[in-house]
């Protein structure tokens, strides 16, 4: 499944049109989730999303967290694949629509999880690994193989991290300056942002 997150559920394409031009967002589009392995490869809406209006889409991936082993890795069952990834950011390319690229990384397996206090669907935001270095290693292994694809297929965004509460703050400075620096390596060219908790109540960052 691939979800599309709009304001104004229930409206038509045609009345979305007519109700957004009293704004003057300069990025008007949705957040284009799979959930499994395949999934950008068979959903279809993209034009639809397109017809809306809209001028971005965020398409996302999502990896696994190995918490037994402080890394990330692709789940074969909710993970898609980068060229199922790169041709959905042709398409939206294609549409006219400009690609923020979004990995995010998820509680998805409990065998990944046997031995350590963490669930199947938490809140990715709690996730503090065991062996810092080692996640940002195999974290910036991933981002730099999702950064090259988004690069190759016209993606003009890169998220470099979403709600990863724990593991911000001066203490990881370092690593993430490292990982902007790979990126930029890696050949991606475009602007780079970082997509904070949206609720300063529900963050469990205390410092």
């Amino acid at each position: 499944m691939v979800i599309a997150l709009i304001a104004g559920i229930g409206l038509s394409p045609a009345e979305l049109r007519a109700d957004a031009s009293p704004f003057s967002l300069s990025l008007k589009g949705f957040n284009y989730v799979a959930y499994y392995n395949g999934a950008l490869a068979n959903a279809d809406s993209l034009p639809t999303l397109a017809a809306t209006g809209a001028n971005t889409v965020a398409i996302t991936l999502d990896y696994g967290i190995d918490a037994n082993n402080s890394t990330v890795y692709p789940d074969s069952a909710y993970t898609d694949t980068l060229t199922n990834f790169g041709n959905a950011i042709a398409q939206a390319k294609s549409l006219g629509l400009s690609v923020m690229a979004r990995p995010l990384i998820d509680f998805l397996n409990p065998s990944y999880l046997q031995n350590n206090k963490y669930a199947v669907g938490e809140f990715r935001s709690f996730y503090n690994p065991t062996n810092i270095a080692t996640f940002f290693g195999s974290y910036q292994n991933m981002i730099v193989n999702v950064a090259q694809t988004a690069q190759a297929n016209g993606a003009t965004i890169l998220c470099i991290g979403a709600e990863l509460d724990q593991l911000t703050g001066p203490a990881y400075k370092t690593y993430w300056t490292n990982i902007i620096a790979a990126i930029r390596t890696a050949g991606f060219t475009g602007k780079l942002v970082y997509a904070a908790d949206w609720d300063d109540n529900i963050s469990p960052w205390n410092g």
